[in-house]
């Protein structure tokens, strides 16, 4: 994770979750000079600054994904390495990162996280807005900790799952890869690679 400020850097994604991302880079002290976004024409403003051709940006200049969506990030992500982009991480000014916490490339903590004691943040993860990830907890790369959630002491979050909004794990518990914890689910026991849990408790949807 970059410790420099006053640095430049652009998003990749020019949605709701790169402005979200834009926000937070510019309040934590970097210069946002712009967006990438595949679907959208250099020029097209958005909010305060605008879309750019990735040919004329210099390497120099770090990137960050503001996608939300964890496969769509992954291969974005891959191919920023693929051509030698600098992937930058973003701390919100108002989160809190322990100074034992392990965080990866181009991460995104956001608004009033909270990240303790031990924790692994993998490349390329988002700790969305308020959310929270106790001591001890791995988070796999490209996970998605939403708004809101709460992972207790020593929880496991596999790559490319999404831990919805308002969701909470109990201590310990192992969720595996590719997994999705609907809005507001109580996870209470380990969840297997690939399933989706709802409710409370949370149990499997089929």
């Amino acid at each position: 994770m970059s410790k420099t400020k006053s640095k430049k850097i652009v998003i990749y994604g020019a949605g709701g979750h790169g402005l979200v991302v834009a926000e937070a880079a510019e309040a934590s002290g970097w210069t946002v000079v712009g967006f990438f976004d595949d679907g959208m024409h250099e020029g097209k403003p958005v909010e305060r600054w605008k879309v750019l051709a990735q040919e004329k940006v210099g390497v120099a200049t770090g990137v960050i994904i503001g996608i939300g969506e964890n496969v769509t990030r992954g291969r974005i992500f891959d191919r920023m390495v693929r051509a030698h982009r600098r992937l930058e991480t973003i701390v919100h000014p108002t989160a809190w990162l322990s100074p034992s916490a392990k965080i990866g490339r181009g991460v995104c903590i956001g608004a009033h996280a909270v990240v303790n004691a031990r924790a692994q943040v993998a490349d390329g993860a988002i700790i969305n807005s308020a959310a929270v990830v106790e001591h001890d907890c791995q988070i796999g790369e490209h996970a998605h900790v939403g708004p809101n959630a709460a992972l207790g002491g020593d929880v496991v979050v596999g790559g490319f799952t999404l831990i919805g909004v308002g969701a909470s794990v109990r201590p310990a518990v192992k969720i595996g890869e590719r997994c999705v914890v609907g809005a507001g689910a109580v996870v209470v026991a380990d969840v297997a690679a690939g399933r989706t849990v709802v409710g409370v408790p949370a149990k499997i949807r089929r």
